[in-house]
């Protein structure tokens, strides 16, 4: 009786695995083979535990038996005690048969009920492994992520199992290897199921954390979109303010006549307040850092007239020539902008023929001069309709022991329409920097503040063929002087 357990242990597996096989391939459902198998394990209990009854009730009528043929033994042997010794020993001889035979009858019914209630604990232990097996199933089933490699496995092991259940089956009197060989299937079909439970799992969580990526990456890129549109939007509205600033340029470079109020640096200097310059040579000058605006002392457009360590008036001589040799190196002179540079002081050169400006420096009394001068146009040849366009240099000083004076162009457009001038002084890096500004044409002369800087100046030669005159910037603390020959 103890070999029906391999056969119920390895029916069970074979059932679920197949339930679970079946699930995966196609979801058939194998309850009602369970149910059929089980019934067939249940009329084989039944009939095992008739079997048992019968032996018990069979032993119990020996047992009966047994006792009244020795009741009846035992009153034979009583009358026939005195008259006959022989047949007493006879009865002995009956009364330890009768014995062993209930003894062996109570050995069947002892078996037969233990063999009853090891059937009863087989059967539970087969619906154990039948509840298990379904589990594993279940779980199997659950795991929808399985590998197709894990599923290929699952299924092998599952047809392993089958054919050993089979073999159980048709061999009820297998091996003990057999039920062992079994019990490792079931056990390995079980991990198999174990492992893609755990798998699918796994799976899961990949899945979790490939969905968490994703969302981390969408945000950062959503992130990346909006910081781009931030970005595209500051850019927009730099490129507002600039276009702004520079209509608002644009606005003060093109203002008309009226709109640009006269305002000379000195009354002393190119006409004073009435803006028509009538002196032989006129022009003015900026003394020092205190930008003192200077009438001219000079009676030749070829010389600066200034004060000496002594107090008198002393004329230095500013002209250049334009393709002058140097006498040291026998090569002309380096003159950019009709302008030389000799250290700290830069003059210009004889291309201009009515004009001169420049910045000269007095080593003597450390005074720096920036002057512009000339031989005034009349006002009845300064043009009273159309432009003109003038080109030329700059010089520029901004106040610091350690600033040097520098030269770089200028151009300036003269509106004789509009009465205005506008003058754009160009940026030299890390020397001199861009500079716009203007004033209001009045008679010969000009003069006006835009964006801060001041300025004032004059027509000379013929036709207003020439220009020039000062600057000074408070905000940046510089000053300079420029000049241009009609182009």
């Amino acid at each position: 009786m103890n070999k029906l357990q391999p056969s119920i242990i390895a029916l069970s597996c074979i059932m679920a695995l197949s339930a679970c096989s079946s699930s995966s391939k196609g979801g058939t459902d194998n309850s009602e083979q369970i149910r059929q198998t089980e019934i067939e394990l249940n009329q084989k209990i039944a009939e095992a535990n008739k079997k048992a009854e019968a032996a018990v009730k069979k032993a119990e009528e020996a047992a009966k038996a047994n006792s009244q043929k020795q009741t009846e033994s035992d009153k034979k042997a009583e009358e026939a005690t005195q008259t006959e010794k022989p047949q007493s020993q006879q009865t002995d001889t009956e009364k330890n048969a009768a014995q062993e035979a209930l003894k062996k009858a109570e050995e069947d019914a002892k078996a037969a009920l233990a063999n009853n209630q090891k059937t009863e604990a087989e059967k539970n232990a087969a619906q154990e492994a039948l509840k298990k097996a379904e589990e594993a199933a279940k779980a199997a089933q659950a795991s929808s992520q399985k590998t197709e490699a894990e599923k290929n496995a699952a299924q092998e092991a599952l047809k392993k199992a089958e054919e050993a259940a089979k073999a159980a089956l048709a061999n009820n009197q297998k091996t003990e290897a057999e039920k062992n060989a079994a019990q490792e299937a079931l056990k390995k079909a079980e991990e198999a199921a174990k492992a893609a439970q755990a798998n699918s799992q796994k799976t899961e969580a990949e899945k979790n954390a490939a969905q968490e990526a994703l969302k981390k990456a969408e945000e950062a890129a959503k992130a990346a979109q909006a910081n781009s549109q931030k970005t595209e939007s500051e850019k927009n509205a730099a490129q507002e303010a600039q276009k702004e600033a520079e209509k608002r340029l644009k606005q003060l470079e093109t203002l008309q006549a009226n709109e640009k109020s006269r305002i000379p640096l000195s009354d002393k200097i190119f006409g004073g307040a009435s803006g028509e310059m009538t002196e032989t040579i006129s022009g003015g000058t900026l003394v020092g850092k205190q930008n003192s605006p200077a009438r001219l002392l000079t009676r030749d457009i070829r010389d600066l007239a200034i004060i000496d360590e002594n107090g008198k008036i002393v004329d230095i001589n500013i002209l250049r020539r334009a393709g002058e040799m140097d006498p040291e190196s026998y090569e002309a002179y380096d003159d950019p902008y009709n302008l030389r540079k000799e250290r700290q002081t830069i003059l210009s050169n004889n291309n201009f023929k009515s004009s001169a400006f420049g910045t000269y420096v007095d080593n003597r009394t450390g005074n720096q001069y920036f002057f512009a001068q000339g031989l005034p146009t009349v006002v009845a040849q300064i043009p009273t309709a159309g432009t003109a366009e003038y080109k030329g240099g700059a010089v520029y000083k901004k106040d610091g022991d350690r600033n040097f004076s520098e030269r770089t162009e200028m151009k300036a457009t003269a509106d004789f329409d509009k009465k205005v001038i506008d003058i754009n002084i160009m940026e030299k890096t890390n020397a001199v920097p861009e500079m716009h500004f203007g004033g209001k044409i009045t008679a010969n002369s000009f003069a006006g503040e835009v964006n801060g800087i001041k300025t004032q100046g004059g027509f000379f030669g013929e036709n207003a063929q020439e220009m020039g005159g000062l600057f000074t910037n408070e905000a940046d603390q510089s000053r300079g002087a420029f000049g241009g020959i009609k182009q």
